[in-house]
């Protein structure tokens, strides 16, 4: 990637174009989507340059149809796992409630509630941890 941006800083548009494609190839080959957005956002600027306007078009449209589906898979993750953190919390919220009516009154309660209370707010950081891997793996 950085060769075909230093082809086209230095004004060889035609290497850049060549590089810029060979990176794409490698990107999609190693499921690297936002390497392949760098690559179509190094040949738009590549085009613009060249004053061939109709292939940067071409390239920007390419562009924004790559962010739009990243988009589209980040916001049904993000729903997905939004309601899987409500749902444990809720589940969690019920644990704690029923063991505080189950040991009021004992000796225990007031140990029980800091450890129920430790594994619901570890459960939901953990949760939160693994929706943030998915969505950046897309």
């Amino acid at each position: 990637m950085d060769l075909a941006e230093n082809f086209r800083i230095i004004g060889n548009h035609e290497e850049s174009l060549t590089e810029s494609e060979v990176a794409s190839d490698k990107a999609v080959e190693a499921e690297y989507p936002y390497f392949q957005r760098l690559t179509l956002h190094y040949k738009g600027i590549a085009y613009i340059e060249m004053n061939s306007m109709t292939e940067a078009i071409e390239a920007a449209d390419d562009l924004k149809q790559s962010i739009e589906e990243k988009l589209k898979r980040r916001r049904i993750i993000m729903d997905r796992s939004g309601w899987s953190i409500i749902g444990v919390a809720i589940i969690w919220a019920a644990v704690i409630f029923a063991a505080s009516f189950v040991l009021k009154g004992t000796p225990y309660w007031g140990k029980m509630l800091p450890i129920l209370g430790g594994g619901a707010a570890a459960s939901i950081i953990v949760l939160g941890g693994t929706r943030r891997k998915r969505s950046e793996k897309s």
